[in-house]
């Protein structure tokens, strides 16, 4: 009896040392802190703020990267320009008002295949406005031999005649008027067989304003 007590007593002395040293170790570690997951984020407007980078100052324009001057060219200074311009003025002024292809550069064919596609009415239907008769700027592009694909029912007689065809544009309209013209019916307006206008069509520029 006596010796249980004495191993009693020693189990409780064991049991109190440990929780002595258990206890002493705890208190020396530091808390936990919680995983970076967890961590509570400040979403609030003035947080979201004092993150958005703020202005560096107002920029200044670099003189040399300015945009070019929008202000009309002035053509006297370039001779071509000013030239074109003049040819242009001119034909405003002439009846019918048409900046036609120099006789200079046509062979005796074309000049007149040129002239009679000028006394078609339908050719000029389109050089003036409507209402109160303005002249607008048009140009003759063209004049070349009939190809094979501009045989029509109306023109068919070109299938053995020597025609041509004439192509106007209108700058005001952005349209193409094109004359069949056959060399071989006379002088006059007849001599035009047919008379087509395509909007919003350009033809093929001729080699003076390529």
């Amino acid at each position: 009896m006596h010796q249980t007590s004495h191993t009693t007593l020693w189990l409780i002395c064991l049991f109190a040392f440990t929780s002595l040293i258990v206890g002493g170790c705890n208190a020396n570690r530091s808390p936990d802190t919680a995983p970076a997951s967890l961590t509570p984020t400040d979403t609030s407007a003035a947080a979201v703020a004092s993150d958005t980078p703020g202005p560096t100052g107002t920029p200044t324009i670099d003189p040399e990267s300015r945009l070019a001057s929008t202000s009309e060219p002035d053509v006297d200074a370039i001779p071509l320009l000013a030239t074109r311009q003049a040819q242009v003025d001119a034909a405003l002024q002439a009846d019918p008002p048409v900046l036609r292809l120099d006789d200079a550069g046509l062979d005796p064919e074309q000049q007149r295949a040129q002239m009679l596609a000028l006394q078609s009415t339908d050719f000029l239907r389109y050089v003036y406005t409507q209402d109160d008769h303005t002249p607008l700027r048009t140009e003759i592009f063209a004049v070349y031999p009939a190809r094979e694909s501009d045989i029509t029912p109306a023109t068919t007689a070109c299938s053995q005649h020597t025609c041509y065809r004439v192509e106007l544009y209108n700058y005001a309209f952005n349209l193409t008027s094109t004359a069949m013209v056959d060399l071989d019916v006379g002088d006059d307006a007849s001599a035009v067989l047919e008379v087509t206008h395509l909007s919003d069509a350009q033809p093929e520029a001729p080699a003076h304003l390529a």
